[in-house]
């Protein structure tokens, strides 16, 4: 089986900008593009700021409906009839992090109130809060505010929302943010559970699914090789998992 990875070395993810020019308009409001700073620093993006002109080159995160309900529905229409959606292109690859908690959903957060990020220089830290982002006053852990609101990762109508803007766009290939099962940064929770959920959806909307493995305490070319061969052996067969070439 030919399978196809998406490791990087320190989890920062730098892709071609030829996806990020094809997500829909609304889309791209709803994303997470840059690394988060507390409130008031001068590395802080406020959420109605306008993105600043250097941007960088990493792919958003998709955002969803906070319940298993129906999703909130989409900006009214305007008079013009909706653009039909391009053919699905597999060359142009979006990153998923399926890390994010809600209250209504999974009983806590996670991600959405994670701890406020230094600044790389202490004395510029030591002038700003310390603290943690607090979803419940509408302060959450992304530079814009998600257009469904703070979501729940294993909220299937999230799920099926998110694919749908991937349809929409014509992105061809999800990159699931990867840890080992059991296994989760110290934000989240374990996703690999949520990897048949995701692939069965996308299986009926042509989208399919790449591995990005995330870094975790010890890991080495040996684990690394574990963790592809897991992948292999528990997803190899699944019509939804995208293979090179």
């Amino acid at each position: 089986r030919d399978l196809r990875t998406s490791p990087t070395s320190n989890g920062d993810v730098v892709t071609d900008t030829t996806a990020m020019q094809t997500l829909a308009p609304h889309a791209l409001r709803s994303h997470v593009v840059r690394k988060h700073y507390a409130p008031n620093s001068p590395h802080h993006v406020d959420r109605n700021e306008a993105a600043p002109s250097e941007s960088p080159a990493v792919v958003p995160t998709m955002t969803a409906a906070p319940t298993d309900g129906p999703p909130a529905a989409d900006p009214p229409p305007t008079d013009a009839p909706p653009s039909p959606s391009p053919p699905l292109c597999y060359d142009a690859h979006a990153f998923y992090y399926p890390w994010y908690g809600s209250r209504d959903v999974d009983g806590k957060w996670r991600h959405w109130n994670h701890p406020y990020l230094p600044h790389w220089e202490a004395e510029v830290t030591a002038r700003y809060p310390k603290g943690r982002h607090d979803p419940d006053h509408g302060d959450l852990g992304a530079s814009f505010y998600p257009v469904l609101g703070p979501y729940s990762s294993t909220s299937n109508a999230t799920i099926d929302r998110h694919l749908e803007w991937f349809v929409r766009a014509g992105i061809g290939v999800l990159v699931f943010s990867w840890y080992p099962p059991h296994m989760a940064d110290e934000n989240g929770a374990p996703s690999d559970g949520l990897v048949p959920v995701l692939l069965d959806r996308m299986a009926r909307t042509g989208v399919k699914l790449a591995f990005h493995s995330e870094p975790y305490d010890k890991r080495t070319e040996v684990t690394l090789r574990r963790d592809i061969q897991y992948i292999v052996d528990t997803y190899g067969e699944h019509p939804a998992l995208y293979r090179a070439g």
